[in-house]
């Protein structure tokens, strides 16, 4: 019986890290770390310029940061949020790393694995 339980709580432990997992189709948030030096909000790169984040439901890319004109291109989008592929070095990223951006603000989250 001791056997019996051991197994299931290990299953259910396993279960909990695989579901803890931030793999590219993770987008919910967890994982993440501090960004640095940032921007207050990044703006989305038109034709036409740049325009401020709407709260349409659409994640745009490519984004600006409005300070030095670095363009970030956005890899996946789910739930309002976007994951976003930065040069190298800029915002604190490392390699294999996106910069996760509320899509309705422009306003950055975290650092996230690609």
């Amino acid at each position: 019986m001791k056997t019996l339980r051991f197994a299931l709580l290990l299953l259910v432990g396993l279960v909990l890290v695989a579901c803890a997992a931030d793999g590219p189709e993770n987008i919910r948030g967890e994982g993440l770390h501090a960004a640095v030096d940032l921007p207050d909000h990044f703006l989305i790169s038109t034709d036409a310029g740049t325009v401020e984040p709407t709260d349409d439901g659409s994640c745009h890319s490519p984004l600006v940061d409005p300070r030095t004109g670095t363009n970030l291109t956005m890899v996946r989008s789910a739930n309002g949020m976007g994951d976003y592929s930065v040069p190298a070095g800029q915002y604190g990223l490392r390699e294999n790393e996106l910069l996760r951006i509320t899509c309705a603000t422009g306003v950055a989250v975290g650092i996230v694995r690609r």
